[in-house]
């Protein structure tokens, strides 16, 4: 008996201490507001369902979750009740069910003249503001642009009656939900696509809808607040009150913790483009990198190699020159547009000019032929040795130099071709056969003396002979005719 005295006792200290604290978390209601809450707090829901991140959706985990569903769970703690939750597919379908239903609670709510006629409104608690979504080369600027074009809105937001009053030239398309909408404007069968802002770029990036301008409409910024159905004042009272309780420290945090959710989530896709975008910049930097160090190593080994190959041509150069001078006869060396770069002592000796007048003029030029046939086929077979690389032997033709005489040239020409096959110049040797020429005419004119010699002495042998024989018969005769005598 004692034992369940006890029991009782406890009992009914454990009840006075819940009551006792009950009534301290409700000491800010008056009696009145009280006695609502006992009789109607059973019947109490809050109307929620509609996707609309980071305000309200269902997470990844099915549970409904967001900014305003935070604020509906502090209001609870505040109160001290635990409220149901009523879930609606669409934000039309709650505005359908709280025209005719009471004792309700909408969290997220704007206020405006025509919802005025069904609900009762607290004091704001958040400010949203409503964005103009198109594609990136639209020419659409502000919503004056919207006449005439294919735009969207969500049935039942506010925007809705805000554009029918301030533009009722506008003739929006209705949607069920933000995603819709965004989806359609991406797919291009929208110009465009009015929603709040913290809506849009989250759905835009979550989903992967990138590329989209989004342009705010600072005219429409407008205040969440607490709706409750018209007939219920002092539930509206009761709210109201209750949202006064919540202290600002504590919406600041729940300002910050959706905040910087949604950011993040806004942010994900940007910051993954960014940061593959940065990879890819830092692995062109690094390729870029690796080339020009193999870049600068190959020019360091093409600079030796062209130095040394400038030494050895030096050498050769100067060997050249050397061996130009030291052939007896006369030469020149051109270049690729047949111009005397080049020449020996000899070729000054042998036309009897001065140096300079040489330089930068055709072999064919320089050399007085004393017939135009001996100009015309040097030229014709300087030509054709350019053309096909054909070397010139032994081309025999006079010259007339100023003031001297007439002497025979043999000219020999070879082209000079580089390793790729490309006409680099000519080398000419001039070799002056005047003496040579002079001496085997000297030669033959003895020959000639020669056989007229022979042919001389032949003629006389042969007179000789038939003398001799004529002489031995007039002997013969003189002998027989003393005889007879």
């Amino acid at each position: 008996m004692r034992k369940n005295q006890g029991f009782l006792i406890i009992g009914l200290i454990l009840l006075l201490s819940a009551t006792s604290c009950l009534a301290i978390k409700r000491n800010y209601l008056s009696k009145e507001e009280v006695a609502w809450l006992r009789e109607n707090g059973d019947d109490l829901k809050v109307l929620f369902g509609y996707q609309a991140p980071p305000d309200a959706f269902t997470n990844s985990l099915g549970r409904y979750d967001g900014l305003l569903v935070d604020y509906f769970r502090e209001l609870e703690n505040v109160l001290n009740i635990s409220i149901p939750m009523e879930i609606f597919p669409a934000w039309k379908d709650i505005v359908s069910y709280s025209k005719t239903m009471d004792k309700y609670i909408i969290v997220g709510a704007v206020q405006t003249e025509e919802r005025d006629k069904n609900w009762l409104f607290t004091e704001p608690f958040f400010r949203h503001r409503f964005i103009l979504i198109t594609q990136p080369d639209s020419t659409i600027e502000t919503l004056e642009d919207l006449k005439g074009r294919r735009f969207a809105l969500v049935n039942g937001y506010v925007i809705s009656e805000l554009l029918k009053k301030d533009y009722p030239e506008l003739h929006p398309i209705l949607v069920d939900d933000d995603l819709v909408g965004l989806k359609a404007l991406s797919a291009g069968t929208l110009d465009a696509f009015i929603t709040f802002e913290l809506y849009g770029k989250y759905l835009a990036q979550t989903q992967g809808i990138s590329d989209l301008k989004m342009t705010p409409l600072p005219q429409y910024n407008v205040e969440y607040r607490i709706a409750v159905f018209r007939k219920d004042p002092v539930l509206a009272s009761i709210m109201n009150k209750t949202l006064a309780r919540i202290s600002n420290r504590k919406k600041r945090e729940l300002d910050l913790k959706w905040n910087s959710v949604t950011t993040s989530r806004i942010n994900t896709g940007f910051m993954y483009i960014l940061f593959l975008g940065l990879g890819i910049l830092l692995l062109l930097v690094g390729i870029i990198f690796v080339w020009l160090f193999l870049l600068r190593k190959e020019v360091e080994r093409q600079t030796r190699l062209i130095r040394e190959r400038e030494k050895e041509y030096r050498v050769l150069a100067g060997n050249r020159h050397s061996i130009i001078l030291s052939i007896p006869d006369a030469m020149a060396v051109t270049d690729e547009n047949g111009s005397i770069s080049e020449f020996n002592e000899m070729l000054i000796q042998l036309l009897g000019v001065k140096g300079g007048d040489l330089l930068k003029r055709r072999v064919v030029d320089i050399l007085p032929f004393k017939s135009q046939e001996d100009y015309s086929r040097l030229k014709r077979r300087s030509e054709q040795m350019r053309t096909d690389g054909t070397p010139l032997l032994s081309l025999m033709a006079t010259i007339r130099p100023p003031g001297g005489e007439d002497r025979d040239l043999s000219l020999s020409g070879a082209p000079v071709m580089g390793n790729d096959g490309r006409f680099m110049g000519e080398i000419w040797i001039l070799k002056d056969i005047t003496d040579q020429r002079n001496i085997e005419n000297e030669v033959l004119r003895s020959r000639k003396m020669e056989s007229l010699a022979l042919l001389a002495g032949g003629i006389s042998h042969d007179l000789n002979n038939l003398l001799t024989c004529l002489y031995g018969f007039v002997d013969l005769a003189l002998m027989t005719l003393d005889e007879r005598v």
